[in-house]
Parts: C-alpha cells; structure tokens; sequence
C-alpha cells in the first residue's frame, strides 16, 4: 500500500513538472506616473514567459517598431502623423503628445538556453 502511495504521488508530481515546462504566462498591466510639471503619463505594460524565455515590452512601441521596420512602414508611419498633425491644426488645438509615437523604449528579451538579456 505505501508503495502504491508513494507511486501515485510520483505520477501527479511527474505530471506537475511536465505541465509546469509547458506553461505560458501572460501579464499586462497599466502604469500611471506624472513628468515634473505635473502632468500625468500612462503607460502599458506586457509580460510573457514560459520555461524557454521571457519578454517584457510596451504593446503601443512593439507595433510601431514594427510598422517601420520597413521603407513602406516608416513612410505610412509619416503619413498617419502627418494626417493626424493636420487634424489638430484644423481644430486649432495643437497638441504633439498625441500624435501616434513611441512612448517607451524598454524591451527585456531573456532565453533560458542562451541567458540573453537584450534592453
């Protein structure tokens, strides 16, 4: 009987490991701080990660990273500013911080097979 027991439990901590290796983790969260004159900035956050590796980086900066990756991206990337900067003077109400931009810089990429760590 403790043999069975201990054979059982074996096979659910087996199981555990096997299932803790193919776990994915995902973690999002929003930030909120204020530059020195007040003014308050938001940002988002996203955290992946599995028992191979991990990544941590700004949603809005990874698609604009992305976006002008390329020739074409960079210059529709242009355009979309260029429209929206267009937009704001029409209202009359110019404001830069709202044009489509990058807000954070921040990418941490680690692998477990190769202990890189890129910022």
């Amino acid at each position: 009987m403790n043999r069975l027991f201990t054979s059982i439990i074996m096979c659910f901590a087996a199981i555990a490991a096997m299932a803790q290796n193919k776990a994915d983790i995902e973690v999002s969260y929003s930030e909120i701080s204020f530059y020195e004159n007040g003014v308050e900035r938001g940002n988002k956050y996203h955290l992946l990660a599995n028992a191979g590796q991990s990544k941590f980086f700004n949603p809005r900066s990874e698609e604009i990273d992305s976006l002008t990756s390329t020739p074409e991206g960079l210059a529709n990337f242009k355009k979309t500013q260029e429209v929206a900067f267009q937009a704001m003077i029409a209202q009359g109400a110019i404001d830069v911080t709202k044009l489509p931009r990058k807000k954070e810089t921040l990418y941490v990429v680690k692998s477990a097979a190769d202990s890189t760590i890129c910022i």
